[in-house]
């Protein structure tokens, strides 16, 4: 058996580098009193010694913070974000356009990729990949990709539509778009994929996907791809930290609300002697516990109505459809204790709002007008 020779150190490399197994290549950096690694390092190659990558580590030497990693010609490789050694956030890979010892197979879940494609983004949720989200970039993206305004989103997505690849995904972030057709076209639920499918003359194709039923195309002109969409791969973590910020606020709004309300009594006096959801209650297939959940609801509109004193039907529904919405958040309580919002209990709820509406001088609204958010 030979002796493997000596790995020749190239001339150019810090004097404090040396060959780290772990990454196979030559690093630098610090090290605590247990041999982690910690704060920045910085890479390079085996055998020109330039630069290769620069990655953060917290205090256990656990990767945190960014990841970046060029090719020996200096063009993005791979980089990505860090939290205490879980992907999360933004990854990017790249082809490099010549011949590089870092290669890149590019892999999504749909399993083919355009030989097009020179830099693919996707989005890690706590470790977890996103391989519904993806960002695929030809060279004229990978040279320039686009930008991100303040709020996460594409910036100016529409004037960068040459530089995508097909199959790349989107999210729609307005709540109508208008396409060149003349389709009024209603913001899809979070199951649909919305999908870029190549240029026309008059803007862009982009395919709608749900889970389930049939896909449609529409052509979106470049004005309003830039207004109403965004790469889903760029916004996927902003729209969704600001929709659990939302339903954060909505909580506590709620939480403030129902303390509001807690200790006044119901003025009206057909209201404040009505028996709620009574046939829910003499069914023992609805816990007790969560219809008083729904009877709380209702009793706290019933207080709503007395204090905002609408003079419209516009302002009692907006106070019956945020009832309804919290009714519709109840759904999976009932589901995890056994029972279900089904015809029976809507037909109870739904005469019991009928009783509110008609109580406070709005009798003539229809039921379904008054419920109409409702997922029972």
């Amino acid at each position: 058996m030979g002796i493997k020779p000596r790995r020749k150190r190239p001339a150019n490399l810090p004097a404090d580098a040396y060959w780290d197994q772990q990454e196979e290549c030559w690093g630098a950096g610090a090290r605590d009193g247990a041999g982690n690694k910690c704060g920045t390092w910085n890479y390079f190659w085996t055998k020109s010694g330039a630069p290769a990558g620069t990655v953060e580590y917290d205090q256990q030497g656990r990767r945190h913070g960014p990841s970046h990693w060029v090719h020996p010609n200096g063009e993005l490789w791979q980089s990505g974000t860090y939290v205490h050694g879980i992907m999360h956030g933004r990854f990017s890979w790249q082809q490099c356009s010549v011949p590089s010892p870092g290669p890149i197979e590019f892999v999504a879940a749909s399993g083919q990729i355009s030989d097009d494609v020179v830099r693919m983004d996707m989005p890690f949720v706590d470790g977890a990949a996103q391989s519904y989200h993806m960002t695929f970039y030809n060279r004229l993206g990978a040279d320039a990709p686009l930008d991100r305004d303040e709020h996460g989103r594409t910036a100016n997505l529409g004037s960068g539509l040459g530089k995508l690849v097909v199959d790349t995904t989107l999210l729609m972030t307005e709540a109508r778009a208008h396409s060149v057709e003349g389709v009024e076209v209603l913001r899809p639920d979070d199951d649909t994929r919305v999908v870029f499918k190549g240029l026309h003359d008059s803007g862009c194709k982009v395919l709608f996907r749900p889970a389930f039923g049939t896909a449609r195309e529409h052509v979106f002109s470049g004005a309003e791809m830039s207004r109403a969409f965004t790469l889903s791969s760029d916004y996927l973590l902003a729209h969704r930290s600001a929709r659990a910020a939302e339903a954060k606020a909505n909580a506590a709004a709620l939480a403030a609300r129902r303390e509001r309300f807690r200790a006044i009594p119901i003025a009206n006096q057909r209201m404040a002697t009505y028996e709620f959801l009574r046939g829910m209650y003499s069914d023992d297939y609805f816990p007790d516990a969560l219809v008083d959940k729904i009877k709380a609801i209702l009793v706290r509109l019933c207080k709503e109505i007395e204090a905002a004193k609408p003079q419209d039907e516009d302002s009692i529904l907006a106070l019956t459809h945020a009832a309804t919405e919290e009714i519709n958040a109840l759904e999976q309580e009932f589901a995890d204790g056994g029972s279900e919002l089904e015809t029976a209990a809507r037909e109870v709820m739904a005469e019991d709002f009928g009783a509110i509406v008609e109580a406070y001088g709005f009798d003539a609204l229809d039921i379904e007008d008054v419920i109409a958010p409702r997922d029972w």
